[in-house]
């Protein structure tokens, strides 16, 4: 649910929970009655927002996940992030195509060059300092 992954975007971000206590009824209280602390001033106050939205205490007020991929910023980055991933397809090719094998955060981080990886902006090179961490500690709890 949206909430969940307005959670999931808020640690990943800050490195800490969103909502934190030592008893299960401090949890429960501090999700209904409080709101998570502001995320860093480093980042945009789109993904602030954002994650803000997500975390709306009335579920009938958050986004859907259709409306959280239609935002603008979020189109924008995604499209860049695609275009130094993705082989570009000639035009004359056939308009059907087989569908690549998922990308592990790894495989994405090792096929994106040096040029590439120089044109991302710094929250964008940020985003993928932490994804590589995140990789770092999965790979060594296994």
């Amino acid at each position: 649910d949206i909430w969940s992954l307005g959670c999931i975007l808020y640690e990943m971000i800050t490195f800490n929970h969103a909502f934190d206590s030592n008893t299960m009824k401090g949890l429960v209280v501090k999700i209904l009655k409080s709101n998570p602390p502001p995320l860093p001033p480093q980042f945009s106050p789109q993904i602030n927002s954002l994650v803000l939205w997500m975390l709306t205490k009335d579920p009938a007020k958050r986004p859907s996940i259709t409306k959280v991929l239609e935002l603008p910023f979020l189109k924008e980055r995604m499209n860049r992030l695609l275009s130094y991933t993705l082989p570009e397809k000639s035009p004359s090719q056939s308009m059907v195509h087989k569908v690549p094998p998922p990308l592990s955060a790894n495989s994405v981080s090792k096929s994106v060059d040096r040029e590439r990886m120089s044109k991302l902006d710094s929250e964008e090179r940020k985003t993928a300092d932490k994804l590589d961490r995140i990789n770092v500690r999965l790979s060594m709890e296994k």
